[in-house]
C-alpha cells in the first residue's frame, strides 16, 4: 500500500459517526417518552405516509423539546435551583417548534383500504355462491 493510501485509511477512520437515535439505547425512560411523542404527534397529523419531511424533523425536535421541558419542571418541583432563565428558555424553545407543526388531526385517505374490502368481499361472495349451487 501507498504512503497515501494509507493515509486515507486512517483519516477516514478517524472520522467521527453522527450519533442518531437508532445507536442509542431505547429501554430508557427518555428514550420511551421521546418515542411516544413522536408516535402521538404522526398519528395525530395523519400516519407516517402523510407527513413531510419537514414535518418529521419538526416531530423530532419538538420531542426532544417537550422532554427538555419536562426535566427542567422535574427539576423545579423537586426544589432545585435552576438558572433564571432556564425554564423560559425551555418552554420558549417548545412553543416556537410547536407553532411551526400544523394545527390539528388530519384526515386518513381510506380509499385504498375501502377498495381492498370490496375486493375482499366480492371474493368471499364469489366463494360462497358456489357452494350454493
Amino acid at each position: 500500500m501507498t504512503v497515501r493510501r494509507l493515509q486515507r485509511r486512517r483519516n477516514s477512520a478517524m472520522k467521527s459517526q453522527p450519533l442518531t437515535r437508532d445507536n442509542l439505547d431505547g429501554r430508557t425512560y427518555a428514550a420511551k417518552e421521546f418515542d411516544r411523542i413522536v408516535a402521538g404527534l404522526i398519528s395525530d397529523l395523519g400516519g407516517q405516509g402523510a407527513i413531510t419531511t419537514k414535518e418529521s424533523e419538526l416531530i423530532i425536535a419538538f420531542a426532544g423539546a417537550a422532554l427538555t421541558v419536562q426535566h427542567v419542571n422535574t427539576r423545579l418541583l423537586s426544589g432545585q435551583q435552576l438558572e433564571p432563565n432556564e425554564q423560559a428558555s425551555a418552554v420558549s424553545s417548545l412553543v416556537r417548534v410547536a407553532a411551526r407543526l400544523p394545527d390539528g388531526r388530519r384526515a386518513r385517505d381510506v380509499t385504498a383500504d375501502i377498495i381492498k374490502a370490496l375486493d375482499l368481499n366480492a371474493a368471499v361472495e364469489a366463494d360462497t355462491s358456489g357452494l350454493e349451487d
